[in-house]
């Protein structure tokens, strides 16, 4: 009988150990995948509700956004300000949320032990909640969201009628912020008073970091600007300078043909944001 070459005996060994490696994940792999849970389609709030979602809040361990919708007028508040100030919400992140929440998606059951809360990141004590109310508000949904993992990008989460901790993906994830900034209407010339829609708004300057603060009294306005709206409404300005940037304090008044329960709701906004000396030249332009 021909002996076989060394070189021809390793190759031997590692077809051979090939073989047996192969059979063991094909014995294995049917137990693996049948203790894998299952995926189930879900959303965060059923999408029979999304008409009648009146109001949001997003809350964290630092802060809390309410986000509250009067006259088809989106508005928010914080507790960075103590609700002392309202701003106009922009209403593309509000809808988007609301479409990322009736959104179906493949979700597994990660445990059901109320126990793992605290790991998972999903007590109260840590977890970012989401709350959807209904115009009485009754609750359509609330939802806390935990730890994510960074290799599958899956979050954590659960609801507030069971214990059930779930994982799976989802746009959601992108809302789950309390920084007024993100949640504020992003013009200086605010949506709520010009019309819903970007291209076609009378000014697309944007602000700066939205800012709880207020001017010591008597301090003089550096600029007091009004700029006229092609609806009849006007926006007043009160700028005063702070360091290298300058804070502004708007004042909405909606045109002729406003409602008087969308004037009293105007009235009722009061906020302020920073710019640049950049933004405030281009402004001053378009005056």
């Amino acid at each position: 009988m021909k002996r076989m070459s060394l070189k021809q005996g390793v190759l031997f060994f590692y077809i051979c150990d090939g073989i047996f490696l192969l059979l063991l994940l094909i014995a294995f792999l049917p137990f693996t995948q049948k203790n894998k849970a299952p995926s189930v389609p879900t959303a965060l709030l059923n999408p029979n509700y999304r008409a009648d979602v009146f109001a949001i809040t997003i809350s964290d361990a630092e802060a809390s956004i309410t986000l509250k919708k009067k006259n088809n007028v989106w508005i928010g508040m914080s507790t960075a300000s103590n609700g002392n100030y309202v701003w106009p919400a922009d209403i593309q992140n509000v809808e988007n949320a609301i479409d990322s929440a009736v959104q179906i998606m493949q979700v597994q059951v990660k445990t059901e032990k109320v126990s793992s809360w605290k790991s998972l990141e999903v007590d109260d004590g840590q977890a970012t909640s989401v709350t959807f109310y209904d115009e009485n508000r009754n609750v359509l949904s609330h939802i806390f969201f935990g730890l994510k993992d960074s290799l599958s990008q899956k979050i954590c989460f659960r609801t507030w009628t069971k214990s059930t901790v779930y994982e799976g993906m989802t746009s959601m994830e992108s809302f789950l912020n309390t920084d007024e900034s993100f949640w504020a209407d992003p013009f200086l010339c605010p949506q709520c008073i010009t019309g819903y829609d970007r291209m076609s708004s009378e000014s697309l300057l944007r602000r700066g970091q939205i800012q709880n603060i207020a001017p010591r009294d008597g301090l003089p306005i550096d600029f007091n600007l009004k700029k006229d709206l092609e609806n009849g409404g006007y926006i007043k300005y009160a700028i005063y300078r702070k360091d290298k940037e300058y804070i502004v304090i708007p004042t909405l008044m909606p045109g002729p043909a406003a409602s008087e329960k969308d004037a009293e709701l105007f009235g009722t906004i009061n906020y302020r944001y920073s710019i640049s000396s950049v933004t405030l030249e281009k402004l001053l332009e378009e005056l």
